[in-house]
């Protein structure tokens, strides 16, 4: 804001000493209409018209910025309270299933749960090629 403030003040200084320095008196004509004044009131008031006219032209732009960072404020809000309730759902899930649940000790298997091995062949079996 100073640095605004600052450039203000030295336009309006140089535009002070160029009014100064160029009193001679000019004549503007435009179509039909002719205006006398002095070259520097008539280089200000040109300047003044152009900064007018630049100002009209960027306003379209800077409703448009406005109207975007808007809708970008409402999208983040948005955002964030679904992020809010995601945080919230996701700590009632953790905390229902962070009680301790006991664990079931392993089973050992019984003998009666195998089924018994057919017996080794003691003798090799006969030939019966013969």
């Amino acid at each position: 804001m100073q640095i605004f403030l600052v450039a203000a003040l030295i336009i309006a200084i140089v535009a002070v000493v160029f009014a100064l320095q160029n009193p001679a008196p000019v004549t503007i004509s435009f179509l039909v209409w002719q205006a006398q004044g002095s070259l520097a009131l008539v280089l200000l008031i040109t300047l003044l018209f152009g900064v007018l006219i630049s100002l009209l032209v960027s306003v379209p732009t800077v409703f448009r910025r406005s109207r975007t960072i808007s809708n970008q404020r409402k999208q983040i809000q948005s955002l964030e309270r679904t992020l809010t309730e995601r945080e919230k759902k996701i700590q009632e899930l953790e905390a229902t299933t962070a009680a301790p649940q006991p664990i079931a000790a392993p089973s050992t298997p019984s003998s009666e749960s195998f089924a018994p091995l057919p017996p080794a062949p003691s003798e090799a079996p006969p030939d019966l090629s013969a």
